[in-house]
């Protein structure tokens, strides 16, 4: 089961990659498979290091059925709304900020595009970054970016060609898995 496991996260790391991070992935499935225990090359860990984080961050965010009462969990494609600020014993994302109150999503848009409404924001100062799965983020919309007039947008996956409906702007995510902060 745990070369399964590996197995399985590694071909999802895979669709994620660069072609020197899709290498690295190689090696270390040839190197799952062969043995019991996986190893990395020091010139994989810089390449690795980011999907995995990302990965086992959204496992842990998104393991439930319904969102989660004091709103750090929701399910895939669904908003987790935190309504208190974080303390120390919050470790479900690494280094969240403890005078933030957080709406978290993470997003599957390998298939289809997620559309996200932002409501006017009234003078409010807010912002919603999109993040990679290479932990990059990729759009930042909100108060200082894009205003806080409403705003509809889709967010669309790597090979996603379609029509949006008019006044909805697309955002194009690099990976297929997005986390929205």
């Amino acid at each position: 089961a745990k070369d399964n496991c590996s197995s399985m996260l590694m071909r999802k790391l895979y669709h994620n990659c660069s072609l020197q991070a899709r290498r690295a992935a190689l090696r270390l499935r040839f190197r799952v498979t062969r043995s019991s225990r996986p190893s990395l090359n020091k010139s994989d860990l810089p390449y690795a290091y980011p999907l995995v984080t990302m990965e086992m961050s959204r496992r842990i965010s998104t393991n439930v059925a319904a969102p989660v009462n004091n709103g750090s969990r929701a399910p895939m494609n669904q908003f987790a709304l935190l309504r208190t600020y974080p303390d120390a014993s919050f470790t479900d994302v690494v280094a969240p900020n403890a005078d933030t109150l957080y709406e978290i999503l993470w997003a599957d848009v390998s298939k289809e595009p997620l559309v996200v409404h932002i409501p006017a924001l009234d003078g409010r100062y807010a912002l919603f970054p999109m993040l990679s799965a290479w932990t990059n983020v990729f759009e930042s919309p909100g108060t200082r970016t894009t205003g806080d007039a409403e705003q509809t947008f889709a967010v669309t996956g790597p090979g996603w060609s379609g029509t949006l409906p008019a006044g909805v702007r697309e955002v194009k995510s690099p990976t297929r898995t997005t986390a929205l902060e």
